[in-house]
């Protein structure tokens, strides 16, 4: 497989990407405090953030998304004075919610050309002439596209880099007399600023505003948040960010868990012809998830699809030593063997085989804490929860597992 990582990071020549590496959490913790201090004394206007780099397995397959994002769309055209609507609109809402904290607008100086109709009209110079003129100067006069199997090269003709001023006295369009007239006697000059960047979706073009917040936060600022701009008038806000879609994948997985839990219960009341003894098996997923998670927490790893994958995979082995030893029970009691007699038979039984399942396993996956590279950083979460999931199952399967059995038919015994 090819992995195309070079886009990770999209920079332009007015952006700089630092990384910063400390032996330890709290030493990265002073680093960012004082980075943050240097840059507002130093640099005042510029805009940063930190943000956890992440193993490589984020970098390529995870969405970076904010937590919450406000995305707000001008209720029309404004032109040129949508930049000071936008400033006085995340003005309003920082100094009118708490919760609310907006960067400054990421915007650009621009060198801005209008050309003077009077004087073209005058020195009869065709805007069509000036057009094209204008796109040799600035390279914009594209005469071909060489293509390969990935990429598109565009080829353009153009002028050499030089200072604009310098350019606009050089520089000359013929009139329809063949007389040459300077750029500069017919293009007036000002400078002003744009956003660096245009977002659009389905909605149309809007403003995208981050912040850190959580669900709590969101539901006590989207009312004073839409009450304010419709007072205001300018703008509307939609909401969006990883707190929705993170919401959206957890309701997905607790109703494949509930169908899946549903759907062994049934199997497996078929199997041993009861209704109780299905619980004593579903009681041992939570407990086993439980040391999955301690493991992953243990080792700073994330959860991701990986290590739900593992969680998967060590349900499935548990599962399967305990339905063995509950039906190895089963079988002893049918033969007439007494309760207790039966439960310590079926353990001498199923201890070997129980063990030599985890030992194997939690073994053959032991060497993945300590590869490095993107096969390390993807398999690591999968081994984590394996591991721990049935280093703590096994306990169960062992103890927990005869221990309900033997509560539940103690009394029929």
């Amino acid at each position: 497989q090819q992995f195309l990582m070079e886009n990770l990071h999209n920079s332009n020549r007015r952006q700089s990407l630092v990384y910063i590496s400390t032996p330890s959490p709290q030493q990265l913790q002073t680093v960012e405090a004082r980075a943050a201090r240097f840059m507002e004394q130093q640099y005042p206007g510029a805009l940063y953030r930190f943000e956890d780099e992440g193993n490589l397995f984020d970098q390529v397959f995870a969405a970076r998304q904010a937590p919450l994002e406000i995305r707000l769309r001008p209720l029309q055209a404004y032109g040129s004075h949508l930049i000071d609507h936008l400033q006085s609109a995340l003005s309003s809402l920082d100094a009118s919610i708490d919760d609310f904290r907006a960067e400054p607008l990421p915007l650009q100086e621009v060198f801005i050309l209008q050309p003077n109709l009077q004087l073209m009209a005058l020195h009869q110079v065709d805007v069509a002439s000036l057009h094209q003129v204008l796109s040799r100067v600035f390279n914009e006069n594209q005469i071909v596209a060489l293509m390969d199997n990935r990429n598109t090269i565009p080829v353009k003709l153009g002028a050499s880099q030089t200072d604009i001023q310098q350019m606009l006295h050089n520089e000359r369009v013929a009139n329809r007399q063949g007389i040459d007239i300077p750029l500069s006697l017919l293009l007036t000059q000002s400078r002003g600023a744009e956003l660096q960047t245009i977002t659009a979706g389905l909605e149309g073009e809007y403003f995208p505003v981050e912040m850190e917040a959580n669900r709590r936060q969101f539901n006590h600022l989207r009312p004073s948040v839409d009450e304010l701009l419709r007072q205001e008038g300018l703008f509307e806000a939609s909401f969006s960010g990883s707190i929705f879609s993170q919401a959206d994948l957890i309701r997905e997985l607790l109703l494949i868990g509930v169908v899946a839990l549903m759907l062994l219960f049934f199997i497996l009341a078929a199997q041993f012809e009861s209704l109780r003894l299905p619980f004593i098996v579903l009681l041992e997923v939570p407990i086993a998830m439980a040391g999955a998670l301690i493991m992953l927490l243990l080792f700073n790893a994330t959860i991701n699809v990986m290590s739900m994958i593992g969680l998967v995979v060590m349900a499935g082995i548990i599962i399967n030593d305990s339905i063995l030893k509950i039906d190895t029970i089963n079988r002893l009691r049918a033969a007439g063997m007494p309760l207790m007699r039966a439960l310590h038979t079926a353990g001498h039984y199923r201890l070997k085989p129980i063990l030599m399942t985890s030992i194997t396993t939690i073994s053959a996956l032991l060497p993945f804490l300590f590869i490095t590279g993107l096969g390390g950083e993807l398999q690591k979460p999968l081994a984590l929860a394996v591991m721990g999931g049935l280093g703590l199952g096994t306990l169960v399967s062992l103890y927990f597992v005869p221990l309900c059995y033997y509560y539940l038919f103690r009394v029929k015994s």
